[in-house]
């Protein structure tokens, strides 16, 4: 058996979005939405323990994003802008998050499986005790990351800067 002397590059799943969405007002604890398009959050959103499949969030400016314990699966995030986005025991697998600042990105204990962070600026990146498998950060700026006793399995970092 050769050895392999580079580390294998993370799968590559995009999020499988259809077409046509049907409009969603906002996002709210608990709420479990199947191939919505959420556009134009602002303020906080509290989103704790929410299910969204096959959707899109377009356009939000918020001061806190709560997704606390939040299922996402083939969701597109596009131009997130945050003071503070919660991301604590998030399971999120096959998720593009495109473009925006994040001041905050506290992921304590999430899991991500297939996902993709382009484009974004982040400040304070926390991913203690995380496991991320098959995760991509393109073309970000990260302030402080910070990844005490995360699991990193296929993770990548391509034209990044981090500065500490």
């Amino acid at each position: 058996m050769a050895r392999r002397d580079t580390p294998a590059p993370p799968r590559d799943s995009a999020p499988d979005v259809p077409d046509d969405l049907d409009e969603a007002g906002g996002l709210s604890p608990r709420d479990d939405l199947l191939a919505a398009r959420i556009t134009g959050l602002a303020d906080d959103v509290l989103a704790a323990h929410a299910r969204l499949v096959e959707s899109r969030v377009e356009a939000a400016s918020v001061a806190l994003f709560d997704a606390t314990g939040t299922t996402f699966t083939d969701v597109v995030v596009d131009d997130l802008r945050a003071v503070e986005l919660r991301l604590r025991d998030a399971r999120w697998r096959n998720v593009a998050l495109t473009g925006g600042r994040i001041g905050t990105l506290d992921g304590l204990r999430a899991a991500w499986d297939g996902v993709t962070l382009r484009g974004i600026r982040v400040g304070y990146l926390s991913l203690p005790s995380a496991e991320l498998a098959d995760v991509r950060f393109v073309d970000c700026e990260i302030g402080t990351l910070d990844l005490p006793d995360a699991t990193l399995t296929r993770v990548t970092f391509d034209s990044c800067r981090v500065d500490e």
